[in-house]
């Protein structure tokens, strides 16, 4: 196992609410850090100048957090069948089909690799590519598990 290679991912669980739900309720939202840095701010690095050129400035990580339903569900099917799964969510409306990013996640001997980072409606593309141990990832997402019991 080559260490200097390897990344490390974790989820936080945070409280959170979509401004446009007509209730005020919170639910209990999943955000990502990698090497401790938030991978939503990695996000915001690489939007930033699309959308300024783009004349949307507003629009730069502009995402909702998904619940931990959501994600428990997405992560339990994330190696099967190159199957993609929205990290985030349409911040006014909460659905991931309107507004997210996207990845895969993929085996890779003892590695998971998180890659193919793309925006769902813009021409964008994320240069990140991530390799966990799968104890870290499986650690990490069994926190979704604990979360929703």
């Amino acid at each position: 196992m080559d260490i200097a290679k390897t990344d490390t991912f974790e989820v936080r669980l945070v409280w959170a609410k979509c401004p446009s739900w007509a209730d005020t309720s919170q639910y209990l939202g999943v955000d990502y850090y990698i090497n401790g840095v938030s991978l939503l701010d990695m996000i915001r690095e690489i939007e930033k100048p699309y959308f300024d050129e783009e004349g949307n400035p507003e629009l730069t990580g502009d995402y909702g957090l998904n619940s931990v339903k959501v994600m428990r569900k997405q992560f339990a099917r994330a190696l099967k069948d190159d199957e993609v799964i929205d990290l985030y969510c349409c911040a006014e409306c909460g659905f991931s089909d309107c507004w997210s990013v996207y990845c895969r996640f993929e085996e890779d001997g003892d590695f998971i690799v998180m890659k193919n980072f793309e925006h769902n409606f813009r021409d964008l593309t994320y240069p990140f590519e991530f390799r966990f141990t799968k104890q870290n990832f499986w650690a990490e997402i069994e926190k979704l598990t604990a979360a929703t019991q």
